[in-house]
């Protein structure tokens, strides 16, 4: 997919893609070769298991991410990998600390400059999660605390985007004027905050989401919501101006169905999405489809046009593994990659990353992790390179702690946009 001529707002890198995709049903495996880059180690020299955020990466090719815990005090860490392999801890969040925050879920934003911008969880003033700025030379600033009133939300667990004129865009999974979650925009120096929307205790409108967003050419920011469909679960896709004035349900999970396991058309979006040339959109479920264990879908502009590309555990003993908390990344040719929670070789069942074809006609294992020193349970999505090389991390496994990986798949036949 080409870049427009218009800057769009992005998180993306010159060297690595994280476009997300499609895919459909299939059959095959096949083995890429996979390479541990770094096994974690956990408190207190080292972060420990990396959850949503997945990796990004500079013009350099250094690698950067978050973990959900380890780290001097236990409550998670940034940390920057080269292409040499040389590993470093950035920083080390607090438990709790008021200038400060604790236990980022979520991935990083990187700008021009090499500042780095992300949220946790929790932690800041008010205990509710805070924006940061982490600087080049390793300061942390805290941009934004959250706090528990109806003009504010609370306990973000997606990363971030940003604008070309400096204005970041989030999604908290509570708080708000209804406490089920709010959009917000933030300047890159901490001045201006506006919550965009509040999602409301209404069956249909969305609430809870989990991932970041993306955005259009146009400005217009996309998401996802896990709970508050029409049948009052399900989760939704939504569409909304960066003005805050115009939001819009385009779809609404278990529409066909009232059972929500059973839900066929997907249930609990807690992945973002991949908006293509034409303004289609594409995410993951982690339950629903036809075999109850997730799903990839694609969705038209306008919201009219859904269908399943494909469900997950259609293989015996779901080998093609199943729970794909993360989304799917897009080659040039529209080949689709994607991780898988749980699932593959059984009777384990560590996750898989997974290759399918843009009709649907195939579907590939391209590595079944076996735990423990190769990883296990990958939530987060991938990440490819010039090269058409994979990386991502892995929520436990490594030697010798358990407390995840940074790894590298070769020989995928991932072709860079």
């Amino acid at each position: 997919m080409k870049r427009p001529n218009k800057k769009p707002i992005t998180k993306l890198t010159p060297i690595f893609w994280a476009l997300l995709g499609a895919a459909t049903l299939g059959a095959g495996n096949a083995s890429a070769a996979e390479k541990v880059l770094h096994s974690f180690t956990g408190y207190p020299n080292d972060g420990a298991n990396p959850y949503y955020g997945g990796l990004i990466a500079d013009s350099s090719g250094n690698l950067y991410g978050t973990t959900y815990r380890g780290g001097t005090y236990s409550a998670g860490t940034v940390f920057k990998l080269s292409p040499q392999g040389n590993y470093k801890v950035l920083h080390s969040f607090p438990m709790y600390a008021p200038n400060d925050g604790s236990f980022p879920y979520g991935g990083l934003y990187i700008d021009s400059k090499g500042n780095l911008y992300g949220t946790t969880n929790l932690g800041g003033a008010n205990g509710y999660g805070v924006v940061f700025r982490l600087s080049p030379s390793g300061t942390l600033t805290v941009l934004h605390t959250f706090a528990n009133s109806p003009n504010d939300g609370v306990h973000p667990y997606g990363g971030l985007i940003a604008d070309s004129s400096g204005n970041l865009y989030g999604t908290t999974y509570a708080g708000g004027a209804h406490s089920y979650g709010t959009v917000f925009k933030l300047s890159m120096d901490g001045s201006s905050f506006t919550l965009l929307h509040s999602f409301s205790s209404f069956q249909g409108d969305g609430g809870a989401p989990v991932a970041g967003l993306i955005a259009d050419t146009s400005g217009n920011l996309y998401g996802t919501t896990i709970t508050l469909g029409a049948a009052g679960y399900g989760g939704t896709v939504f569409k909304l101006s960066t003005s805050g004035t115009n939001y819009k349900v385009l779809y609404s999970f278990c529409s066909a169905n009232t059972s929500a396991r059973s839900c066929i058309d997907g249930n609990g979006p807690y992945a973002g999405l991949h908006i293509d040339a034409s303004g289609n959109l594409y995410g993951t479920t982690i339950l629903g489809g036809a075999y109850g264990e997730g799903a990839v879908f694609k969705l038209s502009p306008n919201g009219t046009n859904y269908k399943v590309l494909y469900s997950f555990c259609a293989k015996p003993n779901c080998s093609d593994g199943y729970t794909p908390y993360a989304g799917v990344i897009a080659d040039k040719s529209g080949n689709l990659y994607g991780t898988a929670y749980t699932g593959g070789i059984q009777p384990a069942g560590y996750g898989t990353v997974f290759k399918l074809a843009p009709d649907g006609s195939s579907y590939t294992v391209l590595h079944a992790f076996t735990c423990c020193s190769d990883g296990q349970i990958p939530y987060a999505p991938l990440l490819a390179d010039s090269s058409g090389n994979l990386y991502g991390t892995t929520f436990n496994g490594g030697s010798p702690y358990d407390e995840g990986t940074v790894f590298e798949l070769t020989g995928t036949g991932f072709v860079p946009p």
